[in-house]
């Protein structure tokens, strides 16, 4: 007899290749120039997307933690 405690029921697991494929796709999406607009959106002033969105990061970080560590 097998042991079914080490397989997940279908239902789980395709809810797992779901999120697998949504976060596949939000991350092409943040990887393109859209993304990186709309995320960074108020910090346009910085030199490159990748500071941009570092800064959109530590603000988003800042804001949901109460003030946390500030850059």
């Amino acid at each position: 007899m097998r042991d079914p405690r080490g397989q997940l029921p279908p239902a789980a697991a395709l809810g797992f290749a779901g999120l697998a494929m949504a976060l596949y796709a939000l991350r092409s999406w943040l990887d393109s120039w859209s993304g990186i607009g709309h995320v960074s959106v108020g910090t346009g002033w910085e030199r490159t997307p990748w500071h941009a969105m570092q800064r959109a990061a530590w603000e988003v970080l800042r804001r949901t933690t109460g003030g946390g560590a500030s850059k």
